[in-house]
């Protein structure tokens, strides 16, 4: 009985031992971790700029001229250029059907449907005609 005693006694301060080691590390993790904390006076100067709307249309026809301007006979290399820009609201339906345009070329094989949906953007907007002429003559 009294070697059971002792057994539980000494199973308990290890349990307790343990408690404490777990419970010191802790409060040193986040003591190490409110040192990382940015007071919020500071914060407000670390706001990123935000992109105005004109900015997002000239990064966006930008971002389209250069993938058709660089246009050597590769549908999936100028494909992959149009991805990933930032598209103005007013632009979704353009660049929808710029993309799905060349999708028709790479993945189905479909030139007929591609040149029409091209030739329909070239038509729509002055700043994108002379860009597409090259790429609608290489499907004719």
């Amino acid at each position: 009985m009294k070697k059971d005693i002792f057994l539980l006694l000494k199973i308990l301060m290890v349990c307790v031992v343990l408690s404490l080691i777990v419970l010191s590390a802790f409060l040193y993790s986040n003591k190490k971790n409110q040192d990382k904390v940015i007071p919020v006076s500071q914060q407000k100067n670390q706001v990123e700029r935000q992109i105005t709307k004109e900015e997002l249309i000239a990064n966006y026809k930008s971002g389209v001229l250069t993938a058709l301007n660089s246009f050597n006979n590769d549908y999936q290399e100028t494909r992959n250029k149009l991805d990933g820009l930032s598209v103005p609201l007013e632009f979704k339906d353009q660049y929808f059907n710029l993309v799905t345009a060349f999708d028709e070329i790479i993945y189905n094989n479909d030139k007929d449907l591609a040149l029409k949906k091209l030739e329909t953007i070239s038509r729509s907007d002055d700043w994108i005609k002379e860009p597409l002429q090259k790429i609608i003559e290489s499907l004719k």
